[in-house]
């Protein structure tokens, strides 16, 4: 019996090969196509698509029997429009029957029961062209449009339920052409399908009943019919006429397709692969020629142009990527080399003609000679044109590469001299031309091709010359010609004896072929006869079975990226290669005696190198989990490719990997394998267009309107202008590309603002806050999965306008006022000196009896103030708010001792006054005034008081002056007192809402307010801002905590040398806090009343009261922030520190 089954060449259905070869880029049609789907479930608004159409900028749409859709490509957003009835700028109609653009860009829909719909791209609208009752007024004959079209003189023509259109476009209005049953020149039939302008100019109109020939210069038909004419023959009902490249004028009819001859105006009939009664729908030609076929249940069909081969595309339940619809509605090809398929029900189906780089063998249900399973595991090319593939559960499948058929060996449980197992880990073909198999749980197979036989090699627990284990993962020829194998899990074994099938074990249990390594991977034998050993777990052993010399090259030993090595290569300039399972690619380093590695970091797709093989151009490729990569040794540089590329999945197989002495080259995976020439490999430099899909302002949409920033639809618009208050927006945008696998990243910038291009991959969208007024532009671009960026830069440039006193013209009126309130105040100030000169010497003695009267005023309002910060206290207590008793009582207190300093200067600058010393004189002068002018010129007295006087105006004035300064000053100090007890009242009697502010402003504030007392006590202020962040506070009780800090520092340096007073003030930002410290060099705190120094009525102070620091911690606390002391001890000066959240500008 013979011990393997072959599988038959005949297939389920008929394969004829291509006659001619595919035209460059595009992939050949094969019985087997591979479709992918557009339902419902991907956002297609209904199953049903009629009509199919890409315009001008590379959106591609969609008419359903519920709506119209707009595809955005690489975003996968369907954007539905649909009919309202309560908005007559929505499409007129959810039922679209065709989608038309016309040579200046116009976008027109025909919609059943919804009239000609033309679309408005800025406004994202629609305009509607309906009938009315009477047939010739201008207006479209019916509201059911099947067909639009522009011949070449710019004639839009539309074909309707009821006659042809023939549309004015500059005046909006229709010329009817309907059939006339007593005019044989007019159309046959109303009912409008399809209209078609043919090479040499002529106008062909298709009704469902007949076709209709039009002469331009009357707009007469001759009409044709393909059997008889009456409207009950399906043959006469026209659903669409097509004319290819090669002139053939093709005729769909509801009884069949045919091809007309427009000289002899005859039919043939078309009857291969359909039925000759078929229902055809509609017909397309691919750039290639192809012409596609979409019939009425019985599928779509594929004629070649020669028009010998022909291929039948139908639904199969067990072809999920088959065509999922028997019933073809709609057909085209955009301009990226895509097939679109509008089915019944089956939503849309999408065929990519164009030719991957890696071409890609998988099993096909229901083809009985594709592969018959996807896990490839191991190559082999023996002699002969069959590749052998290995693969996981099917055996060996002999790959004939020119008819690109299988057929299979396969384990028969009922023939021993069959394949052991189906698992194939390895192959080999030894220099005797015999084939051994290593599987795994089979042991080691041996074929004979002359005889056509297996033997088999199992372990046998009880022959310890048996093979050691039936897991073997590769094979290999030693150099004395003896068949080495690697175990999963008991070393190598050498097999000395084929005969009698005796195996040396090499392995850690063997006490007389002692190998250290278990879990065998690959091997490679040097010229010298050395083995290099891969293992799984202990890394690469360099072992010389003559000698018993090993290495180890591990991570372990640190000379190796990863322990686990899964392949091993050795390149034509001698360099060894080995595949790790996380650490990348590695290569030995002979002078440095360990393995170097490229990772992910140099440009690998991932750190799993699964297969290693080199090209006739010593580029090495890779297989991983993510890919496969082309290493450039020269260059150091990684080319990788992915799914878009055509590969069988992103994950390969470990060793699965094989160059042919042709340079083919093959990889095994997951998904079947790939067989590619690398000199075939080219780039794509092919970018698609990048357009805008939608704006956002604060994550909202924004829609069209004249009062919205955006007055057209975004991909239209080339300026969006914004106010300065709306400046956190988003652009989103997406490349025009419909292929699901091809890979596109995007860069983006906003001109004005980012100083370089933003690489962000394949992220979709773009987002910027807080912009400043201005002019920006804001540019996408995009590459395409071969790192090609496409020179077409799409743009819209955005204007953010300032607030209005941001603008030039405010600025100017500002610097007008500003320029008049200076020259003003100017001339007020000189007319006030000049009269406050004249009253100089009147005020005098004026201001001397004020100044008495004013003396016994503050001391009243002196013991009105005690009376007022008694009765404040008491208040407080009785209301419970100690805390603003204290907080009065401390602050009135430091101001009422400034208050009793400037009095009591008053009353020292009166006692002292030289008024006194004039009385004197007066008196003296008045005795004598008789006798005047002896008094003056006899008298030493006279000639004394004479000078007296003289010299006495320059004391009066300077006595005048210092009164004044300090009356100034009693005024600003009670004004003060006032505020501090309104401030103190309010706080007792409401919630003050909190702001926010910049900590450094109000720290300039305080500073400001003690401004005066530092330079008196000689107090030097250092500031360190590292920080000009906003807090939520209240101002005006934090300015009274900085002011009491500040004045404690002030009173603990009052024992410190002049000149080394210091007050140091810092800030600075802690992730989401600001802090604020005030430091002194003053006596410091004792470490025991650090913990009391917040405590109410504690104080270290002769005089204090100890409310200071009390009422600033509650401050602080109420406005959410924190406050801390710090001091090494006494002498050593402290350091208050105050926290608060950081909020956004």
């Amino acid at each position: 019996m013979m011990w393997f089954r072959r599988v038959s060449k005949l297939l389920i259905f008929t394969i004829v090969l291509l006659a001619a070869a595919s035209l460059d880029g595009y992939s050949q049609i094969s019985a087997n196509q591979e479709f992918w789907h557009l339902t419902p479930y991907e956002g297609l608004s209904q199953s049903t698509v009629s009509a199919i159409h890409q315009d001008s900028e590379g959106f591609m749409w969609f008419g359903t029997q519920e709506g119209l859709n707009k595809y955005e490509g690489q975003n996968n957003n369907m954007v539905v429009y649909k009919h309202q009835s309560d908005d007559a700028t929505t499409i007129g109609s959810n039922e679209i029957e065709d989608i038309y653009e016309d040579r200046q860009g116009n976008l027109w829909i025909a919609a059943d029961w919804g009239g000609l719909n033309l679309y408005n791209r800025d406004k994202d609208t629609f305009k509607r062209f309906n009938a009315t009752e009477e047939l010739h007024d201008g207006s479209i004959s019916d509201d059911t449009i099947h067909d639009i079209y522009e011949d070449s003189q710019g004639n839009l023509w539309v074909g309707t339920y009821l006659g042809l259109n023939l549309m004015n476009r500059k005046e909006g209005t229709f010329q009817n052409f309907v059939a006339d049953s007593a005019n044989p020149h007019s159309l046959s039939r109303n009912y409008i399908t399809d209209i078609l302008e043919d090479g040499s100019g002529q106008i062909w109109v298709a009704t469902n009943n007949g076709l209709n020939r039009m002469h331009r210069d009357s707009v007469a038909f001759d009409q044709i019919f393909i059997t008889q004419r009456t409207s009950l023959n399906p043959a006469n009902y026209v659903r669409v006429i097509y004319e290819d490249r090669s002139g053939r004028f093709w005729v769909g009819t509801e009884d069949g397709l045919y091809l007309f001859n427009k000289n002899t105006t005859t039919f043939k009939r078309w009857d291969q692969k359909i039925s000759r009664s078929a229902t055809i729908l509609d017909i397309a030609e691919d750039e290639e020629g192809v012409v596609w076929i979409g019939t009425e249940n019985e599928g779509l069909l594929a004629i070649m142009p020669d028009s010998k081969n022909t291929y039948l595309y139908t639904y199969s339940e067990n072809n999920v990527q088959g065509l999922n619809s028997n019933s073809v509605y709609s057909l085209y090809q955009s301009k990226d080399n895509i097939l679109w398929i509008g089915t019944f029900d089956g939503g849309l189906n999408v065929l990519n003609r164009k030719e991957p780089k890696f071409k890609h063998f998988k099993n096909q249900p229901g083809v009985q000679n594709s592969l018959n399973e996807n896990s490839v595991m191991s190559f082999l090319k023996p002699r002969g044109n069959q590749l052998w593939v290995g693969t996981d559960g099917g055996g060996i499948n002999l790959f004939n590469m020119k008819t690109e058929e299988f057929e299979f060996l396969i384990h028969d449980t009922d023939d021993p001299q069959s394949l052991s197992n189906d698992v194939i880990l390895s192959l080999l073909e030894d220099s005797k031309n015999r084939i051994w198999i290593g599987t795994y749980n089979g042991g080691l197979s041996q074929y004979d091709p002359a005889t056509e036989k297996f033997r088999s090699f199992r372990f046998d627990a009880n022959d310890p010359n048996s093979i050691s284990h039936d897991q073997i993962f590769t094979v290999f020829e030693g150099p004395e010609g003896f068949i080495w194998v690697g175990t999963n899990g008991s070393g190598l074994n050498k097999l000395v004896d084929e005969e009698r099938g005796i195996f040396e074990r090499w392995n850690p249990n063997s006490t007389t072929y002692n190998f250290e390594q278990s879990y065998i991977r690959d091997v490679y034998v040097d010229e010298e006869g050395v083995f290099w050993v891969t293992t799984y777990g202990a890394g690469v052993s360099y072992f010389n079975p003559k000698t018993g010399e090993s290495k180890t090259y591990s991570s372990h030993e640190g000379n190796l990226s990863n322990s686990v090595v899964l392949d091993i290569f050795a390149a034509s300039d001698g360099t060894i290669w080995v595949g790790t399972k996380g650490g990348g690619l590695g290569w030995y380093n002979e002078e440095t005696d360990q393995f170097e590695a490229y990772t992910t970091e140099d440009g690998l797709p991932n750190d799993i190198i699964n297969a290693i093989v080199e090209d006739d151009n010593g580029n090495i490729w890779v297989s991983t989990n993510n890919g496969l990569s082309r290493f450039s040794p020269r260059d150091q540089t990684f080319k990788n490719f992915s799914l878009s590329d055509g590969l069988q999945s992103k994950e390969f197989k470990p060793g699965a990997a094989i160059k042919l002495e042709n340079g083919m080259m093959y990889f095994g995976g997951i998904n079947g394998f790939n067989e590619f020439h690398p000199d075939s490999i080219r780039e794509d430099t092919l970018v698609l267009p990048v357009a805008f899909t939608e704006f956002q302002l604060s994550n909202k949409t924004v829609e069209i309107g004249d009062q919205s920033p955006l007055k057209k639809q975004i991909n239209q618009s080339k300026e969006i202008i914004l106010p300065y208050d709306q400046t956190n927006f988003t652009i989103k945008y997406t490349v025009l590309n419909f292929n699901p696998q091809q890979e596109y990243s995007f860069a983006y910038m906003l001109e004005g603002f980012d100083e370089e291009w933003n690489y962000v991959g394949n992220q979709n969208s773009a987002t910027y806050t807080n912009i400043d007024p201005g002019e920006y532009t804001f540019k996408v671009k995009t590459a395409n999965g071969d790192g090609f960026w496409g020179s077409d830069i799409k743009q819209v440039k955005l204007t953010i306008t300032p607030p209005f006193w941001q603008t030039s013209w405010f600025y100017l009126l500002s610097f007008l006022a500003v320029a008049g309130l200076i020259f003003g105040g100017y001339q007020y100030r000189t007319r006030q000196i000049l009269e406050q000169n004249k009253r100089l010497e009147e005020e005098v003695s004026n201001r001397t009896q004020e100044l008495n009267q004013r003396n016994i005023e503050l001391k009243e309002t002196l013991i009105d103030l005690e009376n007022t910060r008694e009765e404040l206290i008491e208040k407080a207590h009785k209301a419970g708010m100690a805390d603003i008793a204290t907080g009065v009582l401390h602050n009135v207190g430091n101001i009422l001792n400034s208050v009793n300093t400037s009095s009591a200067l008053i009353d020292e600058t009166i006692n002292k006054s030289r008024i006194t010393g004039l009385e004197k004189a007066n008196n003296l002068l008045r005795e004598n005034l008789d006798d005047i002018e002896d008094f003056f010129s006899e008298s030493g007295q006279g000639r004394k008081l004479l000078d007296y006087y003289l010299k006495l105006e320059e004391p009066l004035k300077e006595e005048r002056t210092k009164i004044i300064q300090l009356s100034k000053r009693l005024s600003d100090k009670i004004k003060l007192i006032n505020e501090v007890i309104a401030a103190q009242q309010s706080f007792a009697t409401i919630n003050t809402n909190s702001d926010t502010f910049k900590l450094r402003e109000i720290v300039e504030d305080a500073l400001t307010l003690n401004s005066g007392s530092s330079v008196r006590h000689h107090i030097i202020i250092e500031k360190h801002y590292q920080s000009n962040a906003t807090i939520l506070c209240q101002r005006s009780k934090l300015v009274h905590v900085l002011v009491n800090i500040y004045k404690n520092a002030k009173e603990a340096m009052t024992e410190v040398p002049e000149g080394d007073k210091k007050i140091t003030i810092k800030t600075w930002d802690e992730n989401d806090e600001v802090y604020l410290s005030i430091s002194d060099s003053g006596h410091g705190i004792r470490q025991e009343h650090l913990s009391k120094i917040f405590n109410q009525g504690f104080t270290t102070k002769e005089k204090g009261h100890g409310f200071g620091l009390h009422s600033s911690a509650n401050y602080v606390k109420e406005m959410g922030g924190k406050i801390s002391v710090q001091s090494d001890g006494e002498g050593k000066g402290a350091t208050f520190v105050l926290k608060f959240e950081r909020v956004s500008d």
